[in-house]
């Protein structure tokens, strides 16, 4: 059954052996993701017996285990999984995979950013996506069994997103991006179930809501000199407790969130102005131009100049008028048209 869902849905999946997972020096598991789409999904092959060193990410993990049976450890945690379970992992949560000794364990993974579905300073109806995600609780089993009607429906979901991310067709993104939240609402009404109140969804929201007045006072004032004092004092708090309030409702520490920012604000203006790249640096608040390339370069894979001549700074002159499906590539993002000779 499961074969002949992946057939209707998504066609052959490419099993990646485990032994090309690939760790830091500090055990961090790293991702390149797409910035215009910040997802990835893979499917693992696991060998039997062999037990994976304990890792971490910054970005959110739904694995759903497509055949055989193994162990899953999170923490102090030991939990057997199964054919047909589904496994939610949040970040900087240290964990491991490994197959049964008897048999294999095929996983299908999907990793996503959590800006995927939520930024901080946005709609908190967003938030509420990743209530499972940040979860302390430590009743929380990140485990699903089979039996449970939300497991296959995650993993028709995931299918489809792999048939969408083949395919690539028109509006492919929004297409992938809706699939995301829907199955992000089946795991929150999954496990509401267990939670007796709305204690740890309060907190939760609190602390998005202690930031709201500094992440809008960094979308008013990203473009100037912003010191962590004169943020801390915008959120009422010290420096110091402000960096881990800021890191644990962002993902990202302030200097990291201030970044993207800028470069969010400079991929608008290379795309939409006949700016230069040093005025479109000073324009978003970068002090140096080569430090502005550098951080480009790290956020989007693609230096200032190069994401311009690919995606094409907008002809001013022309009226606008839509844009043929082949002329957009597969950030959904539209490239410049070839010259006619």
């Amino acid at each position: 059954m499961i074969r002949k869902m992946t057939a209707l849905l998504g066609g052959r999946l490419h099993w990646v052996d485990q032994k090309q997972l690939r760790f830091s020096a500090h055990a961090k598991h790293e991702l390149a993701f797409d910035p215009s789409l910040p997802l990835t999904l893979t499917a693992f092959d696991f060998s039997k017996g062999v037990q994976l060193t304990p890792n971490y990410h910054d970005y959110l993990e739904v694995f759903y285990v497509y055949s055989g049976s193994g162990t899953f450890r999170a923490g102090n945690r030991r939990l057997v999984v199964e054919t047909g379970d589904v496994v939610v992992i949040g970040s900087s949560a240290f964990h491991s995979v490994e197959a049964a000794v008897e048999q294999a364990l095929k996983v299908v993974a999907l990793y996503f950013l959590p800006e995927l579905v939520y930024r901080p300073g946005e709609s908190t109806i967003d938030f509420d996506y990743l209530i499972p995600f940040y979860s302390n609780d430590i009743e929380f089993n990140p485990r699903i069994p089979s039996r449970n009607p939300v497991c296959a429906s995650v993993y028709r979901r995931m299918m489809t997103i792999h048939h969408e991310l083949q395919l690539r067709r028109n509006y492919f993104a929004a297409a992938v991006k809706n699939q995301v939240c829907e199955m992000l609402v089946e795991l929150v009404r999954y496990y509401w179930q267990f939670s007796a109140d709305l204690k740890r969804h309060e907190e939760l929201q609190k602390q998005v809501d202690r930031l709201n007045g500094a992440l809008d006072f960094l979308k008013a004032h990203y473009r100037e000199p912003i010191t962590l004092g004169r943020i801390a004092d915008v959120a009422y708090v010290s420096p110091s407790y402000f960096c881990k309030l800021f890191k644990r409702v962002t993902g990202h520490s302030f200097t990291e969130y201030l970044k993207r920012m800028r470069v969010d604000s400079a991929k608008d203006l290379l795309l939409n102005s006949d700016l230069s790249i040093g005025r479109v640096a000073e324009e978003v608040g970068f002090e140096s131009h080569s430090y502005f390339n550098r951080v480009f370069k790290q956020l989007s894979g693609l230096s200032p100049t190069e994401f311009r001549a690919a995606y094409g700074a907008k002809d001013l002159t022309q009226p606008d008028g839509p844009t043929p499906p082949d002329r957009t590539d597969s950030r959904g993002l539209r490239r410049r048209p070839a010259s006619s000779s």
